[in-house]
């Protein structure tokens, strides 16, 4: 008896992803701690499926990131879905004749934040005035970064108060940070409130954007003391 219509097939699913960005999917990298990361991340996942559309959790993968500041972060991806095993040699190329069912399709992966900050104080700047930073951050690709951190460590010259959201503040390190995740079409705004001590004329306070511990992208705003300065009037009479 030949088997029912429709009856949910075996299918295997396999990811491949340059990590190491030399144009093949052999290759297995090492993650600090010895930790091995092959390209061939997602291995004969396997799922019964009926005819039709499917959204379908993987398993979890191990990733080589590495970001370099103001560069998107960027790979290809290999995608199988087919009716048996990938074949040796295990990078994506499939089985010499084909598979009989199923799709392999390649995508290209890309991920890029974008980081701004503006300040916000009293047009003459004096100690005891309140200063804001506002923060934003967006980013543009087809892929989210999870995991991310949006970091600002303040200069001398102002004391933390309060921000919003509301943030990881630490004093001996000076460091405010929330953790973000990086998702293009969505923008993560903040708020930093500082108090300026009146210590320097001049304040500019850096923020940064990481990814994996390495900064991605950075941002300053600079804001100056314009003090009142009152000068002596002197009128001499005439003869």
């Amino acid at each position: 008896m030949g088997m029912p219509l429709h009856t949910p097939m075996p299918r295997y699913v396999n990811a491949w992803l340059d990590w190491n960005h030399d144009g093949d999917w052999a290759d297995t990298l090492t993650c600090p701690g010895g930790t091995p990361v092959p390209e061939w991340a997602l291995q004969d996942h396997q799922s019964a499926l009926w005819p039709g559309y499917y959204s379908l959790p993987s398993l979890p993968i191990v990733a080589k990131i590495e970001v370099t500041e103001n560069m998107p972060w960027e790979t290809w991806l290999r995608l199988s879905v087919a009716e048996m095993p990938a074949p040796a040699p295990y990078d994506g190329r499939g089985p010499a004749l084909g598979y009989d069912l199923g799709e392999t399709e390649d995508y290209y992966l890309w991920l890029m934040p974008s980081l701004t900050k503006v300040a916000q104080a009293p047009a003459e700047l004096q100690p005891g005035d309140l200063i804001t930073y506002q923060l934003t951050l967006a980013s543009s690709g087809n892929v989210m970064g999870a995991g991310g951190v949006l970091s600002d460590v303040l200069p001398a010259g102002v004391n933390y108060q309060w921000s919003t959201p509301p943030s990881i503040y630490n004093p001996a390190t000076r460091t405010v940070r929330w953790d973000v995740n990086l998702t293009p079409g969505t923008n993560t705004v903040v708020d930093v409130v500082v108090l300026y001590t009146g210590e320097i004329g001049q304040v500019t306070n850096t923020a940064a954007v990481l990814w994996g511990g390495t900064v991605w992208q950075r941002a300053s705003a600079t804001v100056s003391a314009r003090h009142r300065v009152y000068l002596p009037l002197v009128v001499r009479g005439g003869p």
